[in-house]
């Protein structure tokens, strides 16, 4: 415990949040699953038992939990291209990560419903694609077609950001002001195209938010705990501001930006309080989210195929907390074994994108070397794996 005053007095460590960044996604892919639960199935009845009242206001704002996906995303992308700023690997190991499963899990339930019962194969084609959402605004894997496209624009943002030394703030700022004027004038000059995109395209600044965190997240940085100490008061804030509804349409998407990232903080703090105060690094709960984070996406992308699956059943009873519960588990057990088989299938593949991006790696430090200046990209101070980008 005394060495967790000496912490904070130092500062809060940016680091925990890549340390505890797979329990953050474990956390938020349960959450999320129960805020589906409400949201599309409309399972109400356990929350109208005694002293179950104030969880129903909490699962309700599930959806907050992507904000705090795209802000760790966002940061875990830096850790990723500042290694090794080539192009076409960051493309390539990106789309690795995402392509395999959504084939994998939504793909063939897609085949048989689409192709084999229906017959219609520009259905099915468009869906593979990923980006349905954007032609159609088919919100069935929304997140997908979202992240594929900022995957796409981070290595603009990054060398936008990070082309000098000096000014990254002002840059930053920059960048922020033009997403925000940019969604601001599609929602205006297109809003046909905007209502149908609008749950993706507004979340596109907390993205950028977490472009801009990880270069001090990778350098190890401290913050004063005042600072956490403001995120944890404004995560009780965001609750009672979504829950009193003062914030409507876009702007409430905005608003969950701001819970996206102070929530972030908070958990970061929940988890390190957690190990600290029990002395045990491998405490179940913290074990358990680390691990479904692990396989994230594949949770993701299961439980609304097998939703979507049982919602199409006779036997279906909208609002059935039970059948949800049951598909949940099934979905987690799906997800789970989806992970293992794409690790096995692309191993090679993995090891291979790894080998180049070391090498990237020590080109990047020698170049630096031989100028006789540090490069502009910060090194890590302690060799370590590269975070998983469990989410996408």
């Amino acid at each position: 415990m005394n060495a967790l005053v000496k912490t904070l007095r130092e500062g809060f460590p940016l680091e925990w949040i890549s340390k505890h960044r797979n329990a953050i996604y474990g956390l938020c892919i349960v959450w999320i699953v129960f805020f589906h639960a409400t949201a599309i199935n409309k399972v109400y009845d356990l929350y109208y038992e005694p002293g179950f009242r104030w969880l129903y206001n909490i699962v309700g704002m599930g959806n907050v939990g992507v904000d705090i996906f795209l802000f760790l995303s966002g940061i875990s992308l830096y850790y990723s291209f500042s290694k090794n700023p080539n192009t076409k690997q960051f493309y390539t190991k990106r789309l690795i990560r995402i392509v395999p499963a959504v084939w994998l899990i939504d793909g063939i339930y897609w085949f048989i419903r689409y192709v084999v019962l229906k017959g219609d194969m520009g259905n099915f084609l468009s869906r593979m694609s990923t980006m349905r959402f954007w032609i159609t605004g088919d919100e069935t894997i929304w997140f997908v077609s979202t992240i594929i496209v900022l995957y796409l624009l981070y290595p603009l943002i990054y060398r936008w950001l990070y082309c000098k030394p000096k000014g990254i703030i002002w840059r930053f700022v920059a960048l922020l002001a033009l997403t925000y004027g940019m969604i601001a004038l599609v929602a205006t000059c297109l809003p046909a195209w905007y209502d149908k995109v609008e749950v993706g395209l507004t979340r596109f600044p907390v993205f950028m938010m977490g472009c801009f965190a990880g270069k001090y997240v990778k350098e190890c940085r401290h913050i004063n705990w005042v600072f956490i100490l403001l995120a944890v008061v404004c995560s009780c804030l965001f609750f009672v501001i979504i829950h009193m509804k003062v914030f409507t349409g876009m702007y409430k998407r905005f608003f969950y930006a701001f819970g996206g990232v102070s929530l972030t903080f908070t958990f970061t703090l929940f988890f390190e309080l957690c190990t600290r105060i029990t002395k045990n690094p491998d405490l179940g709960l913290i074990k358990f989210f680390t691990w479904v984070g692990g396989f994230s996406l594949e949770l993701y992308l299961s439980h609304i195929m097998l939703n979507q699956v049982l919602r199409l059943q006779d036997f279906y009873v909208k609002g059935d907390f039970i059948q949800y519960a049951a598909m949940a588990c099934c979905a987690l057990v799906v997800a789970w074994t989806a992970k293992k088989i794409i690790d096995i299938v692309l191993k090679k593949h993995t090891l291979k994108l790894r080998q180049q991006t070391n090498e990237a790696h020590i080109s990047v430090e020698q170049a630096s070397s031989d100028v006789g200046k540090p490069t502009f990209v910060p090194q890590e101070p302690i060799p370590q794996e590269e975070p998983h980008d469990s989410r996408g």
